[in-house]
């Protein structure tokens, strides 16, 4: 698997479309004081974080108090789905298919990189408008800060510059 610092550059650089590079940044940052090295992950927008997650910031109160089993936290955790390992994992799903198939990923993470992505041209972006009340709200969002970095309205009409 790459490092982490390769796997950012090319998300920030190879990848970011341009009317998001210097605004978009991807954070992911290990603890190795929490097990398997577990930490928090993040896209930020803008110098604001628009979207993370984390270990510690999913743990249900009952497991530090030690009532909750190792695999009830697991399954919490699939649910939530934002963690350094989904980022990793998301990006080596990204990486190695077309930008087309990382926008029908199952993957929330996956689809999010894509929808950055500099292959997704102000037309498909259009299209995606039809099925967007199926996505997650965090797919929306990102959708409209695309949008508006394109200088397209959300509502499907150009901007005024």
């Amino acid at each position: 698997m790459d490092r982490w610092s390769n796997m950012r550059h090319k998300l920030e650089n190879d990848y970011l479309a341009p009317c998001l590079r210097g605004r978009v940044r991807y954070f992911v940052t290990r603890y190795p004081w929490m097990p398997d090295y577990q930490g928090r992950a993040a896209i930020v927008v803008d110098g604001e974080e628009a979207l993370s997650g984390g270990y510690l910031e999913l743990w249900p109160s009952d497991l530090l108090t030690g009532r909750e089993s190792e695999e009830e936290l697991a399954r919490h955790l699939y649910f939530e789905g934002l963690n350094p390992h989904s980022f990793y994992d998301a990006f080596h799903e990204f990486d190695t298919q077309t930008v087309q198939e990382s926008l029908q990923s199952e993957d929330q993470i996956v689809r999010l990189f894509a929808l950055l992505d500099r292959r997704v041209g102000k037309r498909t972006l259009q299209k995606l408008r039809e099925g967007l009340d199926a996505q997650t709200p965090a797919f929306r969002r990102f959708w409209a800060i695309r949008m508006a970095a394109e200088g397209l309205d959300p509502a499907g009409l150009p901007q005024a510059i």
